[in-house]
Parts: C-alpha cells; structure tokens; sequence
C-alpha cells in the first residue's frame, strides 16, 4: 500500500515506479509528520493541509532513487537523505503557499487551496514556517556543502519567482528570459534533490555535477509539460483551472511559439490576452495554440531536455534504480496531472 504522504495519484505508471520505495516512503512520511508539528495551531493546520494535499513527491522520489544508486546500505547516510528529501518538499510546499497568494489561486490538486481556506496571511506564514523548518533539518544534517548549495537553491527560487512576477503582462517575454525563469524557479530545486545523496556518500565532483544536471533537466521537461497542460489537459486531470497562466497574465513556451509564428492578428490578439486576461476568452486563445505547432514545438523541447537527462544516466551504475530512473523520464512528459 503507497503511504499516505505519496496519495492522489492513480496513474499506474507513477504506481508502479514507487512500489519498491515502499519502506523509505513509510519512513518518509513519519519523518515529515513528525517534523510538521508546531506548538502554534493554526500553522500545523495549514502545514498539513497542503502537505498531505497529494501531488507526485518527484522531488523526494528523486532523492531516493539516487541514494539507492550510492549508499542504500549506509545507515548513516540514509537516515541524512531522509532527512534532505523532507526539507527539500517542505521548501517546494513553502513556495505553492506563496505562488497560490501571489496568483489568488483557488485550486490546486483538485481541492480549494490553502490561502483561500485559510486566508492569505496564514498562507504566507505557514509558508515561512516551512522554508525555516526545512533549514533546521538540514542543520541537523550537518553539511557545508548541502547548505551551501540549499541557500544557493532558494535564493535562485525567489529570483525565478520575482522574475516571473516582473514578467506577468508582458508580451514581449523572449524564448530565453521564459527558460531563465523556469531554470531558476523550477530546475533548481530537482538539482539539488538530485545531488544531496551524491554529496552525503562523498561521490566525486563530476558524479555530484552529472545529478545535478540529470536534475535540471527533469525540472525544466516537467515545468514545460506543466505549461503544455494549461492548453491540452483537462480540469479534472490537472487539479487546477485551465487556463490559469493566461488569466495571471502569464506567457509561457506555448504561447511564446505562437507569438513568434503567428500572423498580425494573431500576434495583436495574444498581445491583449497577455497585457488584458480578464477581457480575454480563453477558449480562443486555445483554439489558436492548438491549430499551429505550439503543442508539439514545445512537447519536443521537452523531449530534448528528457534526451539530455537519459544521457546523464550513463555516468552511474547499471541496476533496478538506474532503470526506475529511465521510466520516470518517460512518465515526466506523458503525465495527464
């Protein structure tokens, strides 16, 4: 039975790739309970209600595949990259509490989200509650190196997530300065899920350095799959409102490629969605995305980054971890939520 911190997720595919990480998820989860508690309540009830809120845990799930490529029979170090998987979900829960007050967001995973459950203030310091509890885990772990690389992490996180707002409402919005902010919003946090049991086994700098770029290239294929679904998924698949990048006045890889290709009165209809999404009808403008080469021009951006990251697999040792890894790329962008 799939543990409860790893719940809502029905596809078999994604079932199937956790069903041997069974025990060090049951670990997983009492260790992230155990480390939720507060003596304030209203933060332990908006901590857990998003935390035990569902979703896919990839972030975690990286860091336990990759310690079971380098120290699954290191008692010490495992208990550590327990320890970091937590943290390191705290920080990315942290960040939907703020993105979700940031964009008045009222969905997510199929349920109301946290800020319009419990307001926007309580989100906000849930949130810093979560970001400082990720950071006395990872004191506990006692590791230079992680918590250079974890400040390093999240001080890019906030750089992405400003960047993005500075964005919003800009039509002009190059291919370039899109990846930047999924690079640094997205991308670097699978990095260092990636490289935390590399750097807790001592693995060599080129080793520590190929997670990190396996990492990278997982988050920026899951972020521009994420943007894909805003387009061709459905409400029900995705857990949140179709079309919430447009109204929050967001150009994202689709609608770049449109604006790049796209006629006159294309491109001076998606200039108006972008600038003005609440005068916008968002079946129009998925209409437009879905009848050029939006779709598959960023599926195959998606792919490319998936191609890098199976290349950087070659660095580490053949075994069931390594090829868990290789299946977990190919659900990244065949994933409907």
């Amino acid at each position: 039975m799939i543990c409860l911190w790893i719940i809502n997720t029905t596809m078999d595919e994604y079932t199937t790739l956790t069903r041997h990480l069974e025990p060090q998820i049951a670990q997983l989860n009492r260790l992230a309970k155990a480390y939720l508690s507060s003596e304030v309540t209203l933060i332990n009830q908006v901590s857990n209600y998003i935390v035990n809120s569902g979703g896919k845990r990839l972030r975690p799930l990286l860091t336990l595949y990759f310690n079971e490529i380098f120290c699954d029979d290191v008692t010490e170090v495992a208990e550590k990259t327990l320890k970091m998987a937590v943290a390191i979900e705290y920080i990315h829960t942290a960040t939907l509490l703020h993105d979700d007050v940031v964009d008045n967001s009222q969905l997510r995973r199929n349920q109301a989200t946290a800020n319009s459950v419990f307001g926007n203030s309580a989100s906000i310091l849930a949130g810093d509650f979560l970001y400082s509890r990720a950071f006395q885990i990872m004191n506990e772990v006692n590791s230079t190196e992680i918590m250079r690389m974890m400040a390093d992490t999240t001080n890019k996180i906030a750089e992405g997530e400003v960047l993005q707002l500075m964005n919003c409402n800009n039509p002009k919005l190059t291919e370039a300065e899109y990846f930047t902010v999924v690079n640094y919003k997205t991308a670097m946090l699978f990095q260092a899920a990636c490289a935390v049991p590399g750097i807790l086994s001592s693995q060599p700098k080129k080793i520590v350095n190929d997670c990190k770029k396996f990492g990278g290239h997982i988050g920026v294929a899951f972020q521009l799959t994420d943007d894909l679904l805003d387009y061709n998924g459905t409400e029900a698949d995705i857990g949140k409102k179709l079309g919430d990048d447009l109204k929050e006045g967001k150009a994202t890889l689709p609608l770049i490629r449109l604006m790049a290709i796209g006629d006159s009165e294309t491109k001076e209809l998606l200039t108006s969605a972008i600038k003005y999404p609440e005068d916008t009808t968002f079946e129009e403008i998925v209409k437009l995305v879905r009848s050029s080469d939006a779709i598959s021009y960023t599926q195959k951006k998606a792919f490319n980054e998936i191609s890098k990251a199976e290349k950087c697999l070659l660095s580490f040792s053949d075994g069931k971890s390594k090829e868990q890894l290789k299946r977990l790329l190919e659900f990244v962008t065949s994933r409907k939520k």
